[in-house]
């Protein structure tokens, strides 16, 4: 089952550099409970976000519950290690770090690459060929 549903550019950049990641936290590298009461690792975002590190770009977190929240969920899923810093999930703040990539449940303007997450909570709304 594919994890991205959909991908935009937002601006233009050349030239190869180390990439600034953004990534979110629920419905992003955790899915929140359709039938229960506990959260479940969203793991091909997990590694993902740990091949990005380790091939040393600079991976960032952020929440809409908050920095804590996005580092308590961070040591959680064992991956404080490979975050580069966390943000508050304030539009303004996170334009000002021209993303070059992000990753998120919710269609987003963060980066030069947005894409969004299949939060597999509701109804797919991009068919992928072949379904």
């Amino acid at each position: 089952e594919p994890i991205l549903t959909n991908c935009k550019r937002s601006w233009v950049k050349i030239g190869n550099h180390m990439l600034r990641v953004l990534f979110d936290v629920d419905d992003t590298l955790i899915h929140l409970p359709l039938h229960s009461d506990k959260d479940e690792p969203n793991m091909p975002m997990i590694e993902l976000l740990k091949a990005l590190s380790a091939a040393g770009h600079e991976v960032y977190v952020s929440s809409g519950g908050g920095v804590e929240y996005a580092k308590n969920w961070c040591k959680k899923l064992g991956i404080e290690e490979y975050v580069f810093d966390y943000l508050p999930k304030i539009h303004t703040v996170i334009k000002q770090m021209k993303f070059d990539l992000s990753f998120d449940d919710m269609e987003t303007d963060y980066a030069f690459l947005n894409c969004q997450v299949y939060r597999g909570t509701e109804p797919k709304k991009y068919p992928i060929l072949g379904q």
